[in-house]
C-alpha cells in the first residue's frame, strides 16, 4: 500500500475525528461557560469531573486545530479532482474549523483566562 492510498483510507477517520473534537469543544465551551460565569459555586463541585478531560482537550485542540484540520482538507480537495465524494469531508473539516472561530468569537479569542 502506498502512502497515497493510505492517506485517502485515514481522510474519512480523521474528519470524524475532527467532527468530533469540534462538538466536544462546543460542549466544553458551553460548561466552562456556565460553570465559571453563571454558577461560580459549582465550579468546585465541577473540577473533579469529566468536565477537566473535556477542557483539556478542548484547549489543546484551541490552540492546534490547524495541525489537525489542514491536512484532510488539503487532502480532500486534492482526492476530489478524481472521485468527486471526497469533497463532502473537505467541507465537513471547514464546517468544524468555521464553528470554532465562531465559538472563539464569542469567547473574545480568549479561552485560557476563562478556564485558568
Amino acid at each position: 500500500m502506498d502512502l497515497q492510498s493510505l492517506f485517502k483510507r485515514l481522510i474519512p477517520g480523521w474528519t470524524l475525528l475532527i467532527l468530533i473534537l469540534t462538538v466536544l469543544s462546543v460542549v466544553s465551551a458551553i460548561i466552562l461557560y456556565i460553570t465559571k460565569t453563571l454558577f461560580p459555586a459549582t465550579q468546585g463541585l465541577l473540577e473533579f469531573t469529566v468536565v477537566s478531560l473535556v477542557n483539556t482537550v478542548f484547549i489543546v485542540y484551541w490552540t492546534f486545530w490547524f495541525v489537525l484540520a489542514a491536512p484532510p482538507i488539503v487532502g480532500s480537495l486534492y482526492f476530489s479532482r478524481n472521485e468527486p465524494d471526497y469533497y463532502k469531508y473537505a467541507v465537513q473539516c471547514v464546517a468544524a474549523v468555521v464553528i470554532l472561530f465562531i465559538v472563539k468569537l464569542v469567547f473574545n479569542f480568549d479561552i485560557l483566562t476563562l478556564a485558568g
